[in-house]
């Protein structure tokens, strides 16, 4: 008996022997009118078997894949000499281990106890044995009678076949296993990007919600947009993975009632927050300074550790405050700096992050040329084409995994997320997508809003997404596919409800990967709540946004 790679040469060797022994006794039946009967059993194991051996050359020449780089070599080791020494090759065989990884013992005993069967058979058929290749008259025709047990092919015919399936299930792992490591490294830095821009997004949530900045009876009256990116893999030029530097853009409102003095009334208005590292908490690591007091850059390593990373590996991203830069008392009055030409940026000041106080941010704030009219995204679903809803669907759970559990209320739905309309009124701009926060209750968006326990709808943070995205499939709001029988229902549960039931209408039309990601939504299991902050961050990006991005990558490039 064989074990390990040589197993799969000596069945290669034996399939086609069998093969041949079958088809020549399918010959020689013909000339026995009493065994005629049996000739389609024969021509059906032969079939059969003929099948099992493309199989496994074919699940042989993929597991070759990368191993061995030779067309010929490959040839040689599957078809001309297949008992051949190269399969005890000790190179060969660390490279196929290091192929299969995990799968790799498994596959060796699979293809062992294949081999084992084939041997099995071919002393059923007692291939060799000269009887078996005398002419078909001088047969012992009770001992072939024991030959054409039916029940004895099945069974090893069954069991042949049960075996060269794993091993096809085992190759096809591995290379499924091998692209999506792949696929996670080329879309690493995109993670690590967003990792870095939650923590920056929690403190300025922090700061600019529930902070002393607002100082203004009209607080209420102030209305916050976060805006996030509708192509999370950008264009070639300001492309993320290039650029991993965290900001954050926002539109600062006013919703003042007309008859209050119009000088007090603010224009739209755009802020930059820019996170910047505190000069006094760089002194930790070992940093050089340019000697231009309006620029520092951060230089050297340190090996100073900071939850889990280096500070130098924080600062890497950021640059210190310029001492010229004075800090900000009340955003309100802040908002009303000096005239600028529309489209100028211009730096004026900076907050602290008060949940951590090494770093504050700079504000830059940018003058719009006029108003910004805006639709909430729930009013625009049936007027934007599957490759925009595509786009927004994306950047939506690109933000979840960066605002989940800060700006994004626990229970958002279509209705907060806005896109800037075109100068035509009737079209809307994909890279100007909102995330919408009044300051007229800022602690409402904190508190879950499900009123009863429902399965996978209370304490689940990702169900908003969830709904979203079965809206941005379908081009249709929820409440269009609402029946009689959803009528006097918590609402949260009514949408998870019609949600469920349009996961196939999904499926259909946005594919496996984006129903993939839909399901994970409405059904999510296991980290409910934002405690372990970074493994919640990884399963979000994994299930949710990766099936997203495939789907972005290959309709983009069908484009």
């Amino acid at each position: 008996m064989v074990t390990g790679v040589e197993a799969a040469g000596l069945a290669l060797a034996i399939l086609p022997l069998l093969i041949n022994q079958i088809d020549a006794y399918a010959l020689g039946i013909e000339k026995i009118r009493l065994l005629r009967r049996y000739r389609r059993d024969f021509k059906g194991y032969s079939m059969g078997l003929k099948t099992q051996r493309t199989i496994l050359l074919n699940t042989l020449e993929q597991a070759l894949e990368g191993v061995v780089d030779d067309e010929d070599e490959i040839r040689q080791l599957i078809i001309n000499n297949p008992q051949g020494e190269v399969w005890a090759n000790a190179a060969l065989q660390r490279r196929l281990r290091r192929k299969l990884n995990r799968n790799y013992d498994v596959f060796l005993q699979n293809m062992t106890s294949l081999s084992d069967l084939l041997e099995y058979l071919s002393q059923k058929l007692h291939i060799g044995e000269d009887w078996a290749n005398s002419a078909p008259e001088t047969w012992d025709l009770w001992k072939f009678r024991k030959i054409l047990s039916k029940a004895v092919y099945d069974d090893l015919l069954a069991k042949i076949n049960a075996a060269n399936t794993i091993l096809k299930l085992l190759i096809d792992q591995s290379d499924q296993r091998e692209a999506s490591k792949k696929r996670r490294q080329s879309w690493s830095p995109l993670l690590q990007q967003y990792k870095k821009a939650r923590k920056h997004a929690e403190g300025l949530f922090q700061t600019i919600i529930d902070g002393n900045y607002w100082r203004c009876g009209c607080k209420g009256q102030h209305c916050i947009q976060l805006q996030l990116q509708a192509n999370p893999l950008g264009s070639a030029e300001d492309h993320p993975l290039r650029n991993c530097q965290s900001q954050f853009r926002m539109l600062f409102s006013n919703k003042a009632p007309s008859n209050t003095n119009t000088d007090r009334l603010l224009t739209w208005t755009e802020m930059v927050f820019k996170p910047m590292q505190v000069k006094e908490a760089t002194g930790l690591a070992t940093l050089s300074l340019y000697d231009n007091p309006t620029f520092y850059q951060v230089q050297g390593r340190s090996r100073v550790q900071c939850n889990g990373s280096t500070l130098i590996e924080e600062a890497s991203e950021m640059t210190l405050e310029p001492p010229s830069i004075p800090p900000i008392q009340d955003f309100c009055s802040s908002l009303h700096f000096a005239e600028m030409r529309s489209g100028q940026q211009k730096t004026i000041g900076f907050i602290a992050n008060e949940m951590n106080t090494s770093f504050r941010y700079t504000m830059d704030a940018v003058r719009l040329p006029k108003g910004v009219p805006q639709k909430p995204l729930e009013e625009v679903l049936s007027k934007i084409g599957r490759r925009d809803r595509l786009h927004i669907a994306t950047g939506l759970a690109c933000g979840a995994v960066q605002f989940c559990g800060n700006w994004l209320k626990s229970s958002w739905d279509s209705s907060d997320v806005h896109l800037a309309a075109a100068d035509d009124g009737y079209s809307v701009l994909l890279d100007k997508l909102y995330l919408s926060w009044p300051l007229l209750s800022p602690n409402a968006g904190r508190e879950s809003c499900n009123s009863k326990p429902y399965p996978h709808v209370q304490n689940n943070p990702l169900l908003p997404l969830g709904l979203a995205l079965v809206e941005l499939s379908l081009g249709k709001s929820l409440s269009v596919f609402f029946t009689p029988e959803d009528e006097h229902q918590e609402p949260l549960v009514t949408k998870f409800r019609v949600a469920s039931r349009l996961v196939d209408n999904v499926h259909q039309e946005s594919g496996t990967h984006y129903a993939e990601a839909v399901h994970s939504c409405l059904y999510w299991s296991g980290i409910t709540s934002l405690c372990n902050e970074q493994r919640f961050v990884e399963r979000v990006f994994d299930n949710i946004v990766s099936p997203l991005l495939k789907d972005l990558v290959n309709f983009e490039g069908l484009t």
